[in-house]
């Protein structure tokens, strides 16, 4: 029974090529889930100013502002470490990396920064390493560098948050996500869930 469950499973992945199995909703480990990496809409404006969100901000420095590339930036109205800026990707994506930038021509970027997620917008997650310790994620060395991270274990999520830990001068971001759709159909297959996803 064992061996013709091993085989089963085992066919499964050889015909799939893209099988899961999830043992929560919103942090899963699977194997090269999307063909390719591209950027989720936030620069190319697909992803809509009422998508962003922030714990504060300053006039002209609104969460939307915080596009990657775009004139302005995100900057809240103090500057604190419990600040954040998150995004509703509008439903659950794959998600692999983040890149991030500063204020241009101000002098103004975040240097340390953490990332969290979420299905929901309410019970946030922190990524962190293998041995479950928040990572610090290097930002910025300058206003309008680019700095992009891929994530060794990216995570299924709607919302994706920025929790800036150090900046330059004053709080500044503008960011990007990058990662795949994901959908799946599921069934159980001794006693797990077993899911495969829809990546392009």
């Amino acid at each position: 029974m064992l061996m013709m469950s091993f085989i089963q499973l085992f066919s499964l992945f050889t015909f799939l090529n893209s099988i899961l199995i999830i043992n929560g909703l919103t942090s899963v480990d699977i194997y090269n889930p999307c063909k390719r990496q591209p950027a989720l809409g936030i620069e190319s404006g697909t992803i809509p100013n009422t998508a962003f969100f922030a714990s504060s901000f300053v006039e002209g420095r609104e969460p939307y502002t915080a596009r990657l590339n775009a004139r302005f930036a995100w900057r809240p109205a103090y500057m604190e470490a419990d600040q954040y800026l998150f995004i509703d990707l509008g439903a659950r994506y794959y998600v692999t990396g983040v890149s991030t930038q500063g204020r241009r021509a101000a002098k103004e970027y975040v240097t340390i920064y953490n990332i969290m997620y979420s299905d929901n917008g309410h019970n946030w997650f922190y990524y962190t390493n293998e041995d479950k310790i928040i990572v610090n994620f290097i930002g910025n060395k300058n206003d309008n560098g680019i700095v992009r991270h891929n994530f060794s274990d990216p995570f299924i999520a709607r919302f994706v948050r920025f929790n800036p830990r150090q900046w330059n001068n004053f709080i500044s971001m503008r960011v990007e996500i990058y990662g795949c759709p994901f959908t799946t159909s599921s069934f159980t297959f001794d006693g797990q869930t077993i899911s495969y996803y829809d990546a392009t």
